[in-house]
């Protein structure tokens, strides 16, 4: 089990890695747009210079926010498994597909945690690592009833119980 909570800890390890290569691109091209801008005169050069003084501060306070929140231990998803386990009444996954024109263009897999004080959270994953999650969801937590339907979200909308396996 704690080769699954490994399994676990890898995939919000790289979802921080991808948010700090983004806060780190933000970063770098706020700089190149100063530098550009500041060798430049006019209206417009100077509006650029002020939108990417906007961004690299915008990105600092991104890369601060990162490295002082990395500890994966406090992650709700790793609370919810290693302190509420119990409390855990419906698991299902969610892909939304983004396809303006016919063109896929993003999809978003999505695992939902319910809980039996009618909070639920979300982790995002990568298409081939929803079954893992799920089975390891289904090791951990015993009582959740597993899958989505209009039903289940109709019962956990009036009493999270009324869908637990108990």
């Amino acid at each position: 089990m704690s080769n699954d909570l490994e399994i676990l800890l890898y995939v919000l390890r790289r979802k921080r890695r991808l948010a700090l290569l983004i806060y780190v691109a933000i970063f770098n091209a706020s700089l190149f747009g100063i530098l550009v801008g500041s060798y430049n005169t006019g209206f417009l050069s100077d509006l650029l210079v002020f939108i990417c003084a906007c961004l690299l501060t915008l990105s600092l306070f991104l890369v601060t926010k990162w490295f002082l929140n990395r500890d994966l231990s406090k992650h709700p998803f790793v609370q919810i498994v290693k302190e509420k386990s119990n409390d855990v009444v419906w698991v299902y996954w969610h892909r939304t597909e983004n396809m303006p024109f016919g063109v896929k263009v993003f999809t978003f897999n999505r695992i939902f945690i319910c809980l039996n004080d009618s909070s639920c959270y979300h982790i995002s994953v990568q298409a081939n690592e929803v079954d893992l999650i799920t089975e390891y969801c289904k090791q951990v937590f015993s009582r959740a009833v597993f899958g989505y339907s209009e039903e289940r979200d109709q019962l956990f909308k009036i009493n999270p119980e009324l869908i637990s396996k108990d």
